[in-house]
């Protein structure tokens, strides 16, 4: 089976952003959404299966709701019980998005379906990994397949997502002029206040980035599939385009969102790689702090010495 340690990385982001999301309503949550909320019931999607929130009427249905939706997410994001808790996360988070749809602010569609296809795939890690040892070779085989499709699933339509975002810039004139970010973040809805001003004042710099950002989207589906160093190049791009959408724009979930997708792309190996790195520096960085402080130490002793 493929990209299963990616796969881990995309549901520990995903599920972070997800308590985000579910964490930010808490002081107001009656307030917003609850069943006498200020945000009507009847403004909420008909989302069928997904409109929990619609089959309760008490205070007591509406914390048990919320809350659960908190517990399976946490549950979700540390990997207890993969296969249940995946699907809970899908129906619980999905029919608070429906309930109070300004919860988010972009990427929670693409992260249901990528919840959906993630019912196919082996999101427990090492776990499961051990776990599915046990099994015979045929049902290890048929899991794989599936594993392999719904990772695929995934892949595509994050291509799709990307592809037809900057195809539709293409359509527009702003974009094509290379104006579109100059006028977006000049009128702060999408901007972090003390962050955008140095960018206004170089517009050569954000019609650049304005192109850049068409050719990337458009790009993208081409890279990840051209080759192992392609496929690099595109997701480091895309964790950095995502991080600037995060700061200066401030739709913090969405770049998250996105980040976790574009995670899905990593092979196994890149990620073990990574965290070995990581870890190493983390031994460097802690050697070097014991070493300062045990020297700081040693210093304030012969600095008492009579």
């Amino acid at each position: 089976m493929h990209g299963q340690r990616a796969l881990v990385l995309w549901r520990v982001v995903t599920g972070c952003t997800i308590l985000a999301q579910l964490l930010s309503s808490l002081p107001q949550r009656h307030f917003l959404f609850g069943p006498d909320g200020v945000y009507p019931e009847a403004f909420a999607r008909d989302s069928g299966l997904f409109g929990l929130y619609s089959l309760v009427q008490s205070d007591v249905g509406f914390e048990l709701l919320y809350f659960g939706s908190i517990a399976a997410t946490l549950a979700w994001t540390l990997g207890l019980f993969v296969p249940i808790t995946t699907l809970l996360v899908l129906v619980l988070w999905r029919s608070t998005f429906d309930r109070l749809p300004a919860l988010g602010d972009g990427g929670d569609n693409l992260a249901q379906l990528l919840l959906i296809y993630g019912l196919l795939t082996q999101l427990g890690g090492t776990a499961a990994e051990r776990w599915m040892k046990r099994l015979p070779a045929w049902v290890r085989d048929v899991r794989a397949m599936v594993h392999n499709t719904g990772l695929a699933a995934m892949w595509i339509q994050v291509c799709i997502v990307y592809f037809i975002a900057g195809a539709a810039k293409m359509h527009g004139e702003a974009w094509r002029n290379g104006t579109a970010l100059y006028y977006a973040l000049g009128t702060h809805k999408y901007s972090m206040p003390g962050v955008i001003d140095p960018l206004l004042d170089a517009p050569i710099l954000l019609t650049l980035l304005a192109y850049a950002t068409v050719v990337f989207q458009v790009g993208f589906p081409f890279l990840v599939l051209l080759n192992r160093h392609a496929r690099r190049v595109a997701l480091v791009v895309a964790f950095s385009f995502h991080l600037g959408i995060a700061t200066v724009m401030g739709l913090t979930t969405f770049a998250f969102f996105m980040i976790a997708a574009d995670l899905t792309f990593l092979s196994d190996s890149e990620v073990q790689a990574a965290s070995s790195r990581i870890r190493q520096l983390w031994a460097r960085v802690t050697k070097g702090s014991l070493s300062i402080l045990e020297s700081h130490n040693n210093t304030n002793k012969n600095d008492n010495t009579p």
